[in-house]
């Protein structure tokens, strides 16, 4: 079995990352992991589901970290690979969820941790997440988001009136 060691500069910690093809089923974050890099799991079909470490560690979920999708974000709406579903707990030490960090993936709802220090959203991160659905509240300490709960199934979203919404024109 290969694992990847990530060192996350400047923090003074490490931790053990199983790559995509050493997962069969549900992925359990380490205790220890500081951030889900950058692609880390990018079309990772074998991840049914995910439990993020709470130890105090998990500060950013990176961009397209989950990302579950072959072409780019803007076409082929329809080629879901991901099959990462079921619900979505972020712990609270998450301070930050990057670009397109779970799009196109099956999760059915998404709750934040009580005291969650999440600030930034960012675009996309749940966009065509067709599965979730009922009601989100988005933690106290979100001061921005973008555009991120596009094609789901949310019946309702709870922003703090903090936050600042920001609006991308293309």
């Amino acid at each position: 079995m290969w694992w990847a060691l990530i060192v996350v500069a400047g923090l003074g910690k490490s931790s053990l990352l199983p790559n995509c093809t050493d997962i069969d089923g549900h992925l359990i974050v380490p205790n220890g992991t500081v951030e889900i890099p950058d692609n880390k799991y990018k079309n990772c079909n074998s991840i049914t589901g995910v439990t993020f470490n709470t130890d105090g560690a998990l500060i950013k979920i990176g961009s397209a970290a989950f990302y579950g999708d072959s072409a780019s974000p803007f076409y082929g709406y329809n080629d879901i690979l991901s099959q990462l579903g079921g619900p979505l707990f972020i712990p609270k030490s998450v301070k930050e969820i990057k670009y397109i960090a779970f799009f196109k993936t099956k999760i059915t709802s998404l709750v934040f941790e009580e005291g969650s220090q999440v600030s930034i959203i960012g675009f996309g991160v749940f966009n065509f997440c067709y599965n979730l659905t009922g009601a989100v509240k988005l933690p106290q300490d979100v001061t921005e988001m973008y555009p991120s709960f596009g094609y789901t199934a949310i019946e309702s979203i709870e922003i703090p009136q903090k936050t600042r919404l920001i609006h991308i024109e293309v």
